[in-house]
């Protein structure tokens, strides 16, 4: 679909949810969408395979656990592809062991990159299936000659046979363990577990509608529930 046909598609799915699953029949606006809906999405989180003896990063293939390669893709912040092909030569050429999801063998599972729109800083995680990392100097050293604004390169690890992402414990690699964010006034320290929307432009125009219809006068206690990080 085009986009406003996106955005048309998208309103008909929360009137449908409110009229069919809330039994409410109440106006559901247009939806507000962006200028230019690319290359808008601040985290990249994408599985490391061996297929074939080639490298594989990117996407898995519907319905399945198959690796398809990826370049680029279109919705993300150009700097998170750019950590993600930084990350794959540099893997191809120090033959760091690839994670197995079938023997639960290898080392490198994932690439998560988080890229700040405000301060232009880019935080890199490698989750492992072990406290090991070969070639970890090597690693940082080709991010840090290839990603402007890298702030920190976070090594979490995963030892668990299991479809999650992330462990629990990180081990900072380089810099901080963390990037910083603003949205309107206010800023925000991103760690690798944080949930942060993952579209700050209209994150911002979402909180300014909100504060918008709330119409809060100053005397009100405001309560931020079950919104991740705190925004």
């Amino acid at each position: 679909l085009n986009y406003a046909e996106q955005l048309k598609f998208k309103r008909d799915i929360v009137r449908n949810a409110l009229q069919r699953i809330a039994h409410l029949d109440v106006p559901v606006l247009p939806t507000i969408g962006m200028e230019e809906p690319w290359h808008y999405r601040n985290k990249s989180q994408v599985p490391v395979g061996l297929v074939n003896n080639e490298v594989r990063i990117g996407f898995y293939e519907k319905r399945s656990h198959t690796i398809v390669d990826l370049k680029c893709c279109p919705i993300q912040h150009p700097r998170n592809d750019k950590v993600v092909n930084t990350v794959r030569e540099a893997l191809r050429k120090n033959k760091i062991p690839l994670y197995d999801e079938k023997k639960h063998t290898g080392i490198v599972r994932h690439i998560i990159a988080r890229t700040s729109f405000s301060n232009a800083e880019t935080l890199v995680v490698i989750v492992t299936n072990s406290r090991s990392l070969p070639y970890a100097e090597q690693l940082i050293q080709s991010l840090q000659e290839n990603i402007p604004g890298l702030c920190g390169v976070v090594q979490n690890i995963n030892t668990r046979r299991v479809n999650t992402i992330m462990g629990q414990e990180n081990i900072t690699l380089w810099g901080r363990s963390y990037l910083i964010e603003s949205i309107a006034d206010l800023k925000f320290h991103i760690s690798p577990h944080s949930f942060f929307q993952v579209n700050p432009i209209q994150t911002g125009a979402l909180y300014q509608k909100a504060k918008e219809y709330a119409g809060l006068t100053g005397s009100e206690t405001v309560f931020d529930i079950y919104c991740g990080i705190g925004t």
